[in-house]
């Protein structure tokens, strides 16, 4: 009676585990699952940082020594993030975040000098 009681109740609780994996047709599932492993996470495709930083990049050289409002214009139609970085030599607070789509403009005189991509 014991025994029955503790089957029962291992499938009770193992039950939740296996509806987790029901909808998950990938071959990864199905091995985790035959494993009992209650640790599966689906796989999430992360971004090509690199990528993403040449193409915002080449952005930022294409800008270069155009007119702050042209700048700005142009870098807004890609959907690129930016920010001022510095303004004829008075450099502004800025975070220390990487971001690969995100242009910092250097502005002398309305123009942009210089640029960083993050």
């Amino acid at each position: 009676m014991r025994r029955l009681l503790q089957l029962v109740l291992a499938l009770v609780i193992l039950t939740p585990l296996n509806l987790s994996y029901a909808n998950d047709s990938s071959a990864t599932a199905k091995e985790n699952l035959s494993k009992g492993d209650s640790s599966y996470k689906p796989r999430t495709v992360e971004p090509d940082f690199e990528k993403v930083a040449k193409e915002t990049a080449k952005v930022g050289k294409y800008i270069l020594l155009k007119n702050e409002k042209f700048a700005i214009a142009y870098i807004e139609s890609k959907k690129i993030a930016f920010r001022i970085a510095s303004r004829d030599g008075k450099n502004f607070p800025l975070t220390m975040d990487y971001r690969p789509n995100r242009i910092n403009l250097n502005i002398v005189k309305g123009k942009v000098k210089g640029f960083n991509v993050g």
